[in-house]
C-alpha cells in the first residue's frame, strides 16, 4: 500500500488553533484521511505589551533567545515590526544565541530570515532547558517568547542555573467553542476514527467544549499525542491515549496514527 493510502477512509479531527491546523490536515490529507478542522483555540495578543517592549530595549544584554512555538516566534516579530525593528536587528544584537523548540519552529525562523543555533532532540521545554545548560553561564541574560498558558518548568530550571531570563508572554490562547454542535454531531454519529492534540490547551479546551460526557462519547475514537507532555495532559484529565509518536512534529503524528489505525 502507497503512503497516500496509509488512512484512506479515516475521518480525523484536528483541534489546532485556526492558523496552524493546515500542516497537520494537509499531512493527514496526504495519507489518504478525511481531516475534520474543529480548531478549539485561537491565538490573540498579550492585553498588555510592555513587558515585551521592556525585554526588547534589553536586547543587546541579552546571550539567548529562546522560542517555544512558531506562535512565539510571529509574536514576537510582529512586534518588532510594530516597533520599527526587523529580525535583522537580532543579528545585530552582538552574540545572540536563538533556540528553537524543535524543527518546524526552526523552519520557521529561517522563512523570517533567522538560524536557530540551537534545536534539542527532544521538542519539549524540558529538552530546551536539557540542551541549553550545557552552554549556559550563570548571570547570561535570556528572553524567552512564549504564550501565556506555558509551563513553568523552563524559566524556573533556568533561574535554578543562575541565568536571567526575561519570560514575556507574545500570544494568548483562547478558548474556541464555536464548532460545539457540529463536533458533538459526527461524535455521537459515530463518524470520527481519530482526534489529534497537538498541546496541552487543545487538550483540555476540546474535553471542556464536549462537557461531562466526553469520555463516553470518546470511546470508540482513537487519541493521538504529539508529545508526552500533551499525553500527560490528557492523561491527566482521564483520556486514555493511543499514539503518541517518537518526534514531537506533526508529520511524525500523522504517521504514527497511520501506522495505529491503517486504513478504514
Amino acid at each position: 500500500m502507497t503512503a497516500q493510502g496509509l488512512l484512506s477512509g479515516r475521518r480525523v479531527i484536528v483541534t489546532q488553533a485556526e492558523g496552524a491546523a493546515g500542516s497537520l490536515a494537509e499531512r493527514l490529507r496526504t495519507l489518504g484521511a478525511e481531516p475534520l478542522v474543529f480548531p478549539v483555540i485561537r491565538i490573540e495578543p498579550p492585553e498588555d505589551w510592555s513587558p515585551v517592549d521592556q525585554a526588547l530595549d534589553r536586547l543587546r544584554d541579552c546571550a539567548w533567545l529562546v522560542f517555544t512555538s512558531q506562535n512565539g516566534v510571529d509574536g514576537l516579530l510582529g512586534r518588532m515590526a510594530v516597533r520599527g525593528l526587523s529580525p535583522g536587528d537580532l543579528l545585530g544584537s552582538g552574540m545572540l544565541r536563538i533556540v528553537a523548540v524543535g524543527e518546524q519552529t526552526a523552519a520557521h525562523l529561517r522563512r523570517r530570515g533567522l538560524t536557530a543555533g540551537l534545536v534539542p532532540d527532544e521538542y519539549s521545554g524540558r529538552g530546551v532547558l536539557a540542551a541549553m545548560l550545557p552552554h549556559l553561564r550563570p548571570g547570561e541574560r535570556v528572553l524567552l517568547a512564549r504564550g501565556d498558558l506555558a509551563s513553568a518548568l523552563l524559566p524556573d530550571g533556568l533561574r535554578g542555573a543562575g541565568a536571567v531570563v526575561d519570560e514575556v508572554t507574545v500570544y494568548c490562547n483562547r478558548p474556541e467553542r464555536s464548532g460545539a454542535g457540529a463536533l458533538r454531531h459526527l461524535l455521537l454519529a459515530g463518524r470520527v476514527d481519530a482526534v489529534t492534540f497537538t498541546s496541552s490547551s487543545t487538550v483540555n479546551n476540546f474535553l471542556d467544549l464536549l462537557g461531562e460526557d466526553a469520555q463516553d462519547l470518546l470511546g470508540p475514537v482513537a487519541v493521538a499525542c504529539i508529545g508526552h507532555q500533551t499525553e500527560a495532559a490528557a492523561r491527566e484529565r482521564g483520556l486514555p491515549v493511543d499514539v503518541v509518536p517518537g518526534a514531537a512534529t506533526v508529520a511524525a503524528l500523522a504517521e504514527a496514527l497511520a501506522r495505529h489505525l491503517g486504513p478504514a
